[in-house]
């Protein structure tokens, strides 16, 4: 018999993002679940300044002085939920702006309230982290990662406890579909690559586009790439909901 949960869920509640399937999928459980976006349309809005880019910079070059922007007012939220309502976890999507001074109010307020934390990207890479994330670590009660190797990483970091799943898809948006043939011109292609530009994806899929494969490429960043070749397709704009599915 499952339990059923009441849930402050915090994490990038937009429409078509994984987090979004995350939170329904849980609600489709039958938990209780409260939703507290971090990404509103306010704060990608922000993000796109460039102090605030410099500060991004130079926080992946190692400079540890700056704190992220809580431009969506995330840490208030969580604090006035519970401060007035009773919640079994508090799950922290990714939670790069949750301030570990909030974690530690949460603690006093709902001791028996469970911080869980989660995310599908590498954490241990400096541009999946922030200063909070990290100074944050140790008040989790266990950490979820979709890679093997994380589980030994964050336990580095001062996380007490983690746990390896695997990856999982979302039977709303990833299923089978019958296309047109423009939806195939517009989509299709020998490989596919949806995804944030990092460094090592980036040679990855320039090795394959050597070898005589085409590969088309979505997603945020990829500007950066500085590999160029007649198979390694920039499309330069992420796919989200169906469109990636």
């Amino acid at each position: 018999v499952t339990l059923l949960k009441r849930i402050l869920y915090v994490g990038q509640l937009m429409e078509g993002g994984t987090c979004l399937q995350r939170m329904s999928a849980l609600r489709e459980l039958g938990h209780h679940v409260k939703g507290i976006d971090v990404c509103p349309p306010v704060v990608l809005k922000a993000q796109h300044k460039l102090f605030y880019r410099v500060r991004q910079k130079l926080f992946r070059m190692g400079v540890n002085y700056f704190d992220p922007k809580d431009f969506a007012g995330t840490n208030p939220a969580i604090l006035d939920n519970f401060q007035n309502e009773k919640w079994d976890i508090l799950w922290l999507d990714k939670g790069l702006t949750v301030e570990p001074a909030t974690l530690m109010r949460v603690k006093t307020l709902q001791p028996a309230c469970a911080v869980v934390g989660y995310s599908p990207d590498d954490m241990a890479g400096r541009h999946n982290q922030s200063t909070f994330f990290l100074r944050g670590l140790k008040l989790y009660d266990i950490y979820f990662t979709t890679k093997s190797y994380g589980v030994k990483e964050l336990l580095a970091l001062g996380c007490k406890q983690v746990e390896f799943v695997g990856n999982a898809f979302d039977p709303l948006t990833h299923r089978p579909l019958n296309l047109t043939a423009n939806e195939k011109q517009q989509l299709g292609g020998a490989v596919g690559f949806i995804g944030d530009w990092e460094p090592e994806r980036a040679g990855s899929l320039y090795f394959l586009a050597k070898q005589g494969i085409k590969v088309r490429v979505w997603g945020t960043n990829w500007k950066r790439c500085r590999y160029r070749h007649p198979n390694l397709i920039l499309e330069y704009k992420p796919l989200w909901g169906i469109d990636y599915g």
